[in-house]
């Protein structure tokens, strides 16, 4: 069996991957991948991890406390916590280990009644008492109950309205558990009357697998119907075109073959489409089931119609040909090589490797200590160097020298002495042979750990150390996030991929996407944080007041300010003084300006409008606000600057429920006031 796991690595490079593509004009490289320092390190705190991109959750031994990935706390301290899904966590009361959900924004979805829970594929099983379960989906909302027969327990929904119960006083053949049955959620019992099973599963959309307690299994649809008797125990597999294969045990007479497995193939509906008999099997990236002969000298491999035809370059390979699956396994499965590329490893320790066409695109060579990994193919050749590939054939560098390591990492280290180097992935050196040791990222392709003088650095693709005080230990992500820890306490870190935008919650195709980084990157309007826009937060009237004079660049200004609740020393007193000076902003009546309250979209109008007069910018006919049904809601002080900014597009209303309204007096979000000004600034300036 291990020959044959080692084999399926092979063809997987031929069968599971993408076919070739026209080749097209190279898009130009993304910035290199970058990390961020989201806060200090600040949290005095016995451990410290992100467990998503969400939400994080730290504890003071016994004590636990979710937070932001900003840093916020998003719950008091508590009990024992755990996280559920990307959305949703539990958390205990402290020392007693009863449970209440939370959403991730930190509100308590449920009260504290839980012993434990269950995360299925989509949704959550809590249960609470001995035999009492309650069920949510992994955002947090509660799943209405099924109506089951007294007595009986709900054990899991399994989808399409039928849900599995047991009767916690009966045990199958002395099966020690619950006995199952399967029911609709109105009560309708599928499963034969007074039958019970062991365990009750789901196989596909279509077909359901019945387990009793001496190990027979059977499969049944959704109407109770059977497809598959109850037989002895067999292995199922199921692939992601609908059919799914399962095996029994055939033992044999002939002293020459191994006992093996019969294998027979069904689609969705439970029609038989094949059967073969081997030795072992793995799915092939969900699409092919690779069978090894019952002389375990070969491989044949099957999709749902049948045989599928094997190269000659790769059938037939010895034992000695089996060395290096291992090595290609964990790459393969994290799928760090989208290219059509497979390769032959032979007697002599010489690799060759094809196309799927069967041309060869590295010539048989040396292939001692193969790493694939992030789209390239590195090994040691005959004369002790590294030879550095793309998956495709490419030649990229002869590296000197053997001894490279951290190809899956997007980055590729290697040891002279005691004192390592990196590499970027074009095989150039970009740091100095100056790190007493590298590590792995975890998640964080195009980063890695190196240590210095006792201290962990992340240095990427330039060479650039994105950390300047080091850490304690080495950073190892998840996701996007993760604890790093400097004296004992802990702060966040966030990763960046290549040409990933610098705001987290500011992501590509959004609506405000390009015009926030405009104004970002015209000094227009700043983040919230590190990493952060806050594209809903709201808009204060100081904020407007103070981009525009930043559009204005930021004059000197003299002079009393004239309003009461503006101070002198704040970051927009000069700007609320430019802008009274120059009658942009009046105020909002008593001698007052209101610095802090949230700004209106007719009075961002408005405001626009005076400053497009002032820098001498030739007014355009107002629009007809009439079109819109809302248009008597616009005060009067705000109807000439509204009709201006409409009739230049500036504000095209906002749609709910298929109607379109000017929402004069809705509060402007940072979104909206970037979208604003960024149009406005390319229009005009």
């Amino acid at each position: 069996m291990k020959k044959l796991l080692a084999f399926l690595l092979v063809l997987a490079m031929v069968f599971s991957l993408a076919l070739p593509v026209a080749a097209e004009e190279a898009p130009e490289e993304p910035a290199p991948a970058t990390a961020q320092v989201i806060t200090d390190a600040i949290y005095d705190c016995h451990s410290f991890g992100f467990l998503n991109d969400s939400y994080g959750l730290i504890n003071q031994y016994t004590n636990y406390r979710a937070i932001s990935v900003f840093g916020e706390p998003l719950t008091d301290w508590g009990g024992a916590s755990r996280a559920l899904t990307e959305d949703v966590f539990a958390m205990a009361l402290p020392e007693i280990a009863i449970y209440a959900l939370f959403h991730r924004s930190g509100r308590q979805l449920t009260g504290y009644m839980y012993s434990k829970f269950e995360v299925f594929e989509d949704y959550i099983r809590a249960k609470k008492g001995e035999v009492l379960y309650d069920f949510f989906t992994l955002d947090g909302r509660s799943l209405p109950k099924p109506v089951i027969p007294n007595g009986y327990v709900t054990g899991k929904y399994l989808g399409d309205g039928l849900v599995v119960a047991g009767d916690p006083t009966l045990r199958p053949d002395g099966y020690p558990g619950y006995s199952w049955a399967l029911f609709t959620m109105d009560g309708k019992r599928i499963t034969p009357e007074g039958k019970l099973y062991r365990g009750i599963e789901r196989l596909t959309d279509d077909l359901l697998i019945l387990s009793e307690s001496k190990g027979g299994s059977g499969i049944i649809n959704e109407q109770g119907e059977w497809v598959y008797p109850v037989g002895g125990s067999y292995s199922r597999y199921i692939l992601d075109t609908g059919e799914f294969i399962i095996s029994t045990m055939v033992n044999t007479e002939d002293p020459t073959l191994f006992s093996g497995n019969e294998y027979i193939c069904y689609n969705a509906k439970g029609e038989q489409l094949w059967s073969y008999i081997g030795a072992g099997a793995e799915v092939l990236f969900g699409r092919y089931l690779a069978i090894e002969t019952r002389d375990e000298k070969n491989v044949v491999l099957m999709d749902g119609s049948g045989p599928v035809e094997i190269p000659e370059e790769t059938a037939g390979i010895g034992a000695e040909g089996f060395g290096i699956g291992n090595i290609l396994m964990d790459a393969l499965r994290e799928k760090q090589i989208p290219t059509p590329v497979f390769f032959t490893y032979g007697t002599d320790k010489r690799c060759t490797f094809y196309d799927l066409e069967g041309n060869v695109v590295i010539p048989a060579t040396t292939c001692k200590y193969l790493s694939i990994g992030c789209g390239h193919v590195m090994f040691v050749n005959e004369e002790g160097d590294t030879e550095l590939y793309t998956a495709a054939g490419e030649k990229v560098a002869t590296l000197p020298g053997d001894g490279y390591d951290g190809l899956s990492s997007g980055l590729i280290w290697h040891q002279r002495g005691n004192a390592y180097a990196i590499y970027n992935l074009q095989g150039e050196q970009v740091t100095e042979y100056t790190y007493a040791a590298c590590r792995y990222s975890g998640a964080a392709i195009g980063l890695v750990n190196v240590q210095r003088n006792g201290k962990w650095f992340l240095v990427n693709a330039e060479g650039e150390e994105q950390n300047k005080q080091g850490f304690d230990q080495p950073i190892e992500f998840m996701g996007h996030f993760c604890g790093y820890q400097i004296a004992g306490n802990w702060g966040i870190i966030r990763y960046l991929e290549p040409g990933e935008g610098l705001f987290w919650d500011v992501k590509e195709g959004e609506w405000f996407c390009d015009e926030v980084y405009y104004c970002y990157e015209n000094d227009i309007l700043n983040g919230t944080g590190v990493g952060r826009f806050q594209p809903n937060g709201v808009t204060t009237r100081a904020m407007v007041v103070t981009v525009l004079y930043r559009l204005a660049g930021s004059p000197e200004v003299e002079g009393e300010l004239p309003f009461t609740d503006v101070e002198t020393g704040q970051w927009y007193s000069d700007a609320v003084l430019w802008a009274s000076q120059n009658d942009i902003v009046n105020g909002v009546g008593n001698d007052r300006f209101a610095p802090t309250a949230n700004i209106t979209r007719e009075q961002i109008a408005t405001i626009l409008y005076r400053y497009s007069k002032f820098i001498g910018i030739e007014m355009a006919e107002g629009a007809d606000l009439t079109a819109f049904p809302d248009s008597g809601k616009v005060a009067d002080f705000a109807l000439e600057g509204m009709a201006w900014a409409v009739a230049e597009g500036l504000i095209t209303g906002t749609v709910s429920g298929g109607t379109t309204t000017l929402s004069p007096q809705a509060s402007a979000t940072r979104a909206q006031l970037a979208t604003i000004i960024s149009r406005y600034q390319q229009m005009f300036q």
